[in-house]
């Protein structure tokens, strides 16, 4: 053993032959990317068509995936440099600044843009999306309900005790019973199939 060396003795001992793992290749990995382009492969089908063109057995580049992951990467960003670098010829320098900033400024994360509403068709219904309330009276729903829940003052064990609510839905009838909740909640437990 080499002084300085970083390799592991042997296993095997001094003199004999020790079976290498597989080792992927990069220039056939390439040829590979050139042929099926990089839209049409994955990693494990990028592996997979390796293993058959350098004539392994399948799965033999199995635990090599962070490697030929790494030669992907590699390989497809000296693609997108070759790209760049025809795009940039015949291009000043001041040309080429003011790109270079326009790229760092698309690969900043950019703040999400509340969506426009799409253009109402004509024959939708404009409430379509909205809830609305009809009181038994007629008139509007009250626009202070915490105000007024809270002067109720109902206690839990009131609650509990009050008498179940139904809800009539197209003619299906619907009854839920006061429940109290796992996050501590009071409410009804109501559902059904209709």
């Amino acid at each position: 053993i080499l002084s300085g060396s970083s390799f592991p003795p042997s296993p095997s001992g001094p003199g004999r032959l020790v079976r290498m793992a597989a080792e992927p290749s990069l220039e056939k990995l390439r040829e590979i990317l050139e042929r099926e382009g990089v839209d049409n492969l994955t990693a494990k089908s990028a592996r997979q068509k390796l293993e058959e063109a350098q004539g392994l057995e399948p799965g033999s580049l199995k635990s090599q995936k962070n490697v030929i992951s790494n030669m992907l990467d590699q390989l497809m960003n000296e693609e997108e440099e070759e790209q760049d670098a025809e795009e940039d010829d015949g291009k000043g320098d001041a040309e080429e600044d003011e790109e270079d900033e326009e790229e760092d400024e698309e690969k900043k994360p950019k703040k999400k843009q509340k969506k426009a509403d799409p253009p109402a068709a004509e024959d939708e219904n404009e409430n379509k999306g909205k809830a609305t309330c009809k009181t038994k009276s007629g008139g509007a729903a009250p626009k202070d309900l915490k105000k007024m829940q809270a002067k109720m003052k109902m206690t839990q064990a009131k609650f509990l005790n009050s008498k179940p609510i139904e809800v009539d839905i197209c003619g299906n009838i619907l009854t839920g019973q006061p429940r109290t909740f796992k996050s501590g909640g009071l409410g009804w437990d109501l559902g059904g199939k209709i």
